[in-house]
C-alpha cells in the first residue's frame, strides 16, 4: 500500500519501508508521469522514469555479482521480522 506515503510530509524512517514497497510506489506514482523542467534558459528538460530503470537508481545494480542473472523485484518477499 504505497499510497501511505503520498500525503507524507516528514521524512519516512527507512525501518518503515520495505525495498518491494518502495518498487510499488515508484512504479505506481512516479513512472507513469513525464516531468519537465523549464531552465531560465529556455532549454526544456523532460524526463520519464522506466519502472526497469528503478535498481539503477537506487545503485543496486553495483552489487550484482553475475551480469547474467536477473531478479524481479516483484518475486521479492517481505523479510520475515
Amino acid at each position: 500500500m504505497p499510497e501511505q506515503f503520498l500525503n507524507t510530509t516528514k521524512k519516512v524512517s527507512k525501518n518503515k519501508i520495505d525495498l518491494k514497497l518502495f518498487y510499488s510506489f515508484y512504479r505506481d506514482y512516479i513512472c507513469p508521469y513525464r516531468y519537465t523542467y523549464i531552465l531560465e534558459t529556455g532549454e526544456v528538460i523532460e524526463i520519464k522514469f522506466e519502472k526497469n530503470n528503478f535498481p539503477h537508481l537506487l545503485g543496486l545494480h553495483k552489487f550484482k555479482k553475475d551480469k547474467q542473472k536477473h531478479i524481479k523485484i516483484e518475486t521479492l518477499k517481505k523479510e520475515e521480522k
